[in-house]
Formats: C-alpha cells, sequence, structure tokens
C-alpha cells in the first residue's frame, strides 16, 4: 500500500497492536549482548509511556494457567518461553522456543519440543 490515505483507511477497518517482549537496542546502544533480564528491564522503562496500541507482553513464571486460560479467552495461539539469563545470539532460536497452544499433556513447540523439554530447558514451573 503506497497511499498515506489508504493506509489510513486500512488501519481504521483492521486495528492491529504491537506487543514488544525483548530490547535488542535503544539510543544507539546494542543490547544483544546483555542478559534478557536486562533487557526486559529497559523495555519496560522504554515502555512506561506507552498506550494502546503499543504494549508489552505479560510474564510468568506458571505456562500452565496461561495455556488453559489465554487461549480460549484471548485467542492467544501460544506462548514464547526464554530463559531469563539468556543472550541475544542472531540467527538462533536454541535460548527460546515457541509452544502452541494445545494443552499442557500434548505440547509441542515448532521445533518439536515436548512440555518436558520446555520445562527442563527454561525452568518453568508447569504446576
Amino acid at each position: 500500500m503506497t497511499s498515506p490515505a489508504r493506509a489510513r483507511a486500512k488501519a481504521a477497518q483492521v486495528p492491529a497492536a504491537y506487543a514488544a517482549f525483548d530490547l535488542l537496542a535503544t539510543g544507539g546502544v546494542d543490547l544483544r549482548t546483555q542478559r534478557w533480564t536486562v533487557r526486559r528491564k529497559r523495555l519496560e522503562q522504554l515502555a512506561r509511556s506507552w498506550v494502546p496500541p503499543l504494549q508489552l507482553t505479560p510474564l510468568t513464571d506458571e505456562a500452565r494457567e496461561w495455556f488453559e486460560v489465554l487461549p480460549g479467552a484471548m485467542g492467544v495461539e501460544g506462548l514464547v518461553v526464554k530463559g531469563t539469563a539468556t543472550r541475544y545470539t542472531p540467527g538462533r532460536r536454541d535460548a527460546w522456543m515457541k509452544v502452541n497452544s494445545v494443552g499442557m499433556k500434548g505440547a509441542r513447540s515448532l521445533t518439536g519440543a515436548s512440555a518436558a523439554e520446555v520445562r527442563r530447558r527454561f525452568k518453568v514451573s508447569w504446576r
């Protein structure tokens, strides 16, 4: 779409939101070598002034409840699971995985990992 007027009209018809979960750089400072917890804290500081449609993704260490509640209540497709001590590595996905919302008993990630592997790799609570 090249016309600003058409873009505004389409945005009014199909509103969108942007949910940020990580910050790789800010103010010309590369944060990729920092642990995820440091990057997230910087993102939260940056997001203090945001208003919808900009928003932060929520966080939890109890993923089972999210799998049981969010897909039905909000149409959430799945969760991104990251280790809090991980650093960003371009082109690699071994520090995170997306787990589809198919329920904890049969959960499989896009990389084929089971819920048990998610627990082991990221020390997530599945109570």
